[in-house]
């Protein structure tokens, strides 16, 4: 059995821990840039007492309506209701 060179076995190393971290591979596609209702359905509901963080919210309904409490948050900071995702505040 022919023997191996450190520097071939730290190679190997340096190429196994490259494509466990993700190097070279597909990259991930944020969901919240794609606008549509598909898009809004996949994600992470949350109820939010006081609603969307957009200061020109477009949700018609009266602020006193259950489901305007329901938003997603499209940065750790950010939540906006479904009229608002999809008219695209926060791209």
């Amino acid at each position: 059995m022919p023997e191996i060179s450190l520097d071939k076995i730290q190679a190997l190393l340096k190429e196994d821990a490259a494509k466990s971290r993700g190097g070279g591979g597909r990259r991930k596609v944020d969901p919240t840039t794609v606008r549509t209702l598909q898009s809004w359905m996949k994600l992470n509901h949350r109820i939010k007492e006081d609603g969307c963080d957009n200061p020109s919210c477009i949700d018609p309904r009266p602020k006193t309506d259950k489901g305007t409490s329901i938003v997603v948050y499209i940065t750790e900071s950010t939540a906006i209701c479904r009229y608002c995702f999809l008219d695209g505040y926060g791209l």
